[in-house]
């Protein structure tokens, strides 16, 4: 099985209000259709800061980024189900589910604004930031 995106929900991510959640088509592509400002790039956006290049942990976001302008009070999350993925620390499971919240109000224990982790069929397993 091939690894995809099954499901993506995002919370407060620049145009995104409080929640937007897309399931994914099992075969075929997903096209997102909308008028200007509706949220497409971003949700595109919000795919890129969870699956591209960069490692999730060490983004930050700028006032910009947060729904309304303002991130007083506001954490951005982004979920995602996922299948066909293999877990990094068991042999035999698969992720299922990541997550990545960037929340300044609540840092975790290390002062980190970023919160990412990923779910296996068989652990679970918290990234922190930079580690």
């Amino acid at each position: 099985m091939s690894p995809r995106i099954k499901a993506l929900t995002v919370e407060n991510l620049r145009s995104i209000g409080p929640v937007v959640k897309i399931e994914f088509p099992v075969d075929g592509p997903l096209v997102l259709l909308g008028e200007n400002n509706a949220g497409k790039s971003n949700l595109t956006r919000a795919i890129d800061m969870v699956f591209g290049e960069r490692w999730p942990g060490t983004l930050t976001l700028d006032d910009h980024d947060f729904h309304g302008r303002d991130p007083d009070g506001i954490a951005v999350a982004i979920h995602a189900s996922v299948e066909g993925l293999p877990c990094p620390y068991s042999c035999t499971g698969q992720v299922t589910h990541i997550r990545w919240i960037y929340d300044p109000q609540n840092p975790q224990q290390n002062g980190d604004s970023v919160n990412y982790s990923m779910s296996c069929s068989a652990c679970t397993k918290t990234y922190m930031n930079r580690n």
